[in-house]
């Protein structure tokens, strides 16, 4: 395995397919342990800021810090109150 040569395009459709999926507390333990008191570069800090800041890029809400008008404030007020009563509801019937 150690003369196996892994390719950027198989580490993308690994990534790919763990994208989304939740990991087990019992996981994210072990990494915690594994990565606790390592000592990095500046160069590796670097990358990672990087990195964290292209995924917040890509996976934020365009929406952000837009201005909405009022009728949109007002349908989606509109919205949440339907919501919230049809949850109400639906408590009281369960009971």
């Amino acid at each position: 395995m150690s003369s196996r040569h892994i390719t950027d395009n198989f580490r993308q459709q690994c990534s790919d397919r763990m994208l989304g999926k939740k990991m087990l507390a019992s996981t994210k333990e072990a990494l915690l342990k594994a990565n606790t008191g390592k000592e990095r570069t500046n160069e590796t800090k670097q990358k990672l800021r990087e990195s964290g800041t292209q995924w917040y890029k890509n996976n934020t809400n365009m929406r952000v810090g837009q201005k909405r008008s009022d009728e949109q404030k007002k349908r989606i007020s509109d919205a949440k109150k339907l919501s919230w009563q049809k949850k109400l509801l639906q408590n009281k019937v369960e009971k």
